[in-house]
């Protein structure tokens, strides 16, 4: 599945890559972020992708040092990666 935005993000000190499917509706349902678990990156994540992007704007994203984000000499931390997950969805 083709995403309709991809790029990589300043956050955090990363270079995040993060996807966006389909078209975000300001009027409709928020997008759909979907968190990746442990070692899973944008491409595993395409049947949930799927699953929901004909109903919802999907973003997924790959966590430091996982898929297209590159690691970094900082620490991870499962609160480090809730803060970035936020920051790729503007939150």
């Amino acid at each position: 599945m083709k995403p309709a935005h991809a790029a990589r993000l300043p956050i955090n000190g990363l270079s995040l890559y993060h996807e966006v499917h389909g078209e975000p509706d300001a009027s409709a349902t928020p997008p759909l972020l979907l968190v990746p678990g442990g070692f899973m990156g944008t491409e595993t994540m395409a049947p949930w992708v799927s699953a929901f992007a004909d109903r919802r704007t999907v973003v997924v994203f790959d966590q430091q040092g996982h898929g297209r984000t590159p690691d970094t000499s900082r620490a991870m931390s499962y609160e480090q990666f809730a803060d970035d997950a936020g920051r790729c969805c503007g939150r």
